[in-house]
Formats: C-alpha cells, sequence, structure tokens
C-alpha cells in the first residue's frame, strides 16, 4: 500500500511534469494575448484544435461527432496547413500551464504527459501556431484580474460589423446577454448540435449562399468549426471557431467560481443541454437551419 502511494506521488509530481516538460517545449505556441492581438491586427481566419479535435484526429469518438477517417484525415491538413489569412490554434497549455489555476493544470500535465508523442506524431514543429485557449479565458484562469481588458478588446472582433453566427442547435452565442453589443446586425445558420460534419457539404455551400464576404463569421460547432474556418478562409472570408467564449463570458459576469448551468445554452461542460430559448430576437437572427 506504501509502495503503492509512493509511485503514484512520483508520478504525479516528477514523471507527468517531465513529460509535459519534455513534450511540449517542442511547440512553438503563441499566448492568448499575443493570439488575439494577431487576430486584431490582421483580421484573419481562426481555426483552433482542443482535446476533442486531437481525439478526432486519432479518430476516437466524442460526445458530439462520431469517430470519421475523412474527418480525421481533414484535420490533419488543417492543423498542418500555412495560409496568409488563417492561424491554426493549439492551447497553449501544451507548452505552459503557468497561467491556469490548478484544476487545468493537473489536466493538462496528465493530458501532454499520456498523449504527447501522439500530439508530436501529427503536429509540426517547426511551424508558429497560436493560442486555443484564447476564447477560454475566465474559468480555468489563475490570475482573473485581467478579464475585464481582454473582454473588451475581444469585443473589437466584431465592433461595427455584420456578424454571422454558424452554431449548433441550442448553442445561442451571444443571446441574452450583451457580448456582441457592440456588433452591427447579427445572422444565424443553425446546424445539427451533434454529428454536424456529416452534414459538412450543405453547411459550406449555406454557408457560401447566404454571407457576404465582408461579413464576419463566428462558427460554435466543434470540430467541424475547425475545417469550415479553414475551408472558407481559402474563399476569402474571415472566420472565427470562435468556441465557448460567450460561456466564459457570461460566467466572468456572474462571477462563478466554477462551471455552472446557463439557462437557454447547452453548457455540454456540466452536462447541461437547454435548448428552449425563446428570445424572439434570436429568432429573428435565423436565416437557415440545417
Amino acid at each position: 500500500m506504501i509502495l503503492k502511494l509512493i509511485k503514484n506521488y512520483v508520478y504525479a509530481h516528477v514523471v507527468v511534469p517531465y513529460l509535459h516538460y519534455k513534450y511540449g517545449r517542442q511547440l512553438n505556441i503563441k499566448n492568448s494575448q499575443e493570439t488575439l492581438d494577431y487576430i486584431l491586427e490582421h483580421k484573419c481566419s481562426v481555426s483552433r484544435f482542443g482535446d476533442y479535435e486531437y481525439m478526432s484526429i486519432y479518430e476516437e469518438t466524442n460526445n458530439f461527432q462520431t469517430s470519421n477517417s475523412y474527418a480525421a484525415a481533414r484535420l490533419k491538413e488543417v492543423l498542418n496547413s500555412n495560409i496568409p489569412n488563417h492561424i491554426v490554434c493549439i492551447p497553449y497549455s501544451f507548452r505552459s500551464v503557468s497561467h491556469d489555476n490548478e484544476h487545468a493544470q493537473i489536466f493538462w500535465k496528465h493530458y501532454v504527459a499520456k498523449y504527447g508523442k501522439r500530439i508530436l506524431d501529427v503536429t509540426e514543429t517547426n511551424k508558429v501556431f497560436f493560442d486555443a485557449s484564447f476564447t477560454r479565458f475566465y474559468m480555468d484562469s489563475k490570475d482573473k484580474a485581467f478579464v475585464h481588458d481582454y473582454v473588451e478588446r475581444m469585443k473589437l472582433l466584431w465592433k461595427n460589423r455584420d456578424v454571422y453566427i454558424v452554431e449548433g442547435t441550442g448553442t445561442c452565442f451571444g443571446v441574452n446577454d450583451d457580448f456582441l453589443d457592440g456588433a452591427r446586425t447579427i445572422h444565424r445558420i443553425i446546424c445539427p448540435a451533434t454529428n454536424a460534419f456529416d452534414k459538412y457539404e450543405q453547411i459550406i455551400e449555406v454557408c457560401k449562399n447566404n454571407i457576404p464576404k465582408e461579413a464576419l463569421v463566428l462558427c460554435a460547432l466543434g470540430m467541424t468549426a475547425t475545417i469550415l474556418a479553414y475551408d472558407l478562409a481559402k474563399e476569402g472570408y474571415q472566420v472565427i471557431d470562435i468556441g465557448h467564449a460567450d460561456i466564459e463570458y457570461v460566467w466572468f459576469k456572474m462571477g462563478a467560481e466554477h462551471k455552472v448551468p446557463i439557462a437557454g445554452k447547452n453548457v455540454n461542460e456540466v452536462g447541461v443541454n437547454d435548448e428552449s430559448s425563446d428570445n424572439q430576437d434570436y429568432l429573428n437572427e435565423i436565416i437557415f437551419r440545417i
């Protein structure tokens, strides 16, 4: 019993930090502040890879998308792509957890220790990446003093712009909060909340047929958003794979100390799927359902 406890302690406090450092130091990743600044300056499209996207590359099924060899191949293509109006984001926490709270530090250290070799097998080490967690600015942050100013800068992305949101059923990005108040107009294309990639060809055609190229596209659609941002960037659009940014924003406004449900929104991380939004402004913004 004592020997087992010693082994567990050594693994958690010596082996895991060493493996995190060993694998993570091989990746060149800009932090979240640098990422947001770059997007604002260059008005580029953004694809984000988190743990679910890497799971999909390995063809492991997750809660949102059944494993798919074609999707895995497309994700690998996007991950190591290099086009001038598009950036690829992976978690800065792969490289450093100095900015994370204790819970997030434990998660990412163990994740990289377990999957680091697989990550490096599919990820170019001579490429500059940006931070996939630039949209996760509140709950997992150790220092929350910067969040207010960071959020105000993020809102500049859509200030005075026509915004088209491509999202899953029940996501309701920016609904019942003021996150998108600076946008000139808001329009929505509603897609399946799960297995959206199965409808990918229809989704991208609807986007190309209904969204003007001068608009900003915000996509909250899991790994489908990762691929869509890249494909539409090649067509001349600015698409930001925006993920859970508005959930983080609402938690910030609430002063939440842990992840909690939010009325009228799917919050998968707490196992709550509330698709009951009857907000009339939201309903009026919908231009297409897939």
